[in-house]
């Protein structure tokens, strides 16, 4: 992942079920850009896509600083 000045907000290894995580991982798996979260967990409860600014922030980050994608093996 690219830090620089984003490290202090954007952390490393993000909560599961964060917007940043979602974003994470659904640029990992190739799916579209579309911010939501789990507040419960990763895909406990319901998921939403109500966000904050900050929170679409965190998953914008999450998406475009993921460098590496699911092998497919295709």
């Amino acid at each position: 992942m690219h830090h620089g000045k984003n490290q202090a907000l954007f952390p490393e290894f993000p909560e599961y079920g964060s917007p940043q995580d979602r974003g994470s991982c659904d640029a990992y798996y190739g799916r579209m850009f579309r911010p939501h979260k789990y507040p419960q967990g990763r895909l406990q409860g319901g998921r939403v896509t109500e966000l904050t600014q900050q929170e679409i922030a965190e998953y914008t980050y999450g998406y475009e600083n993921q460098d590496d994608r699911k092998d497919w093996g295709i």
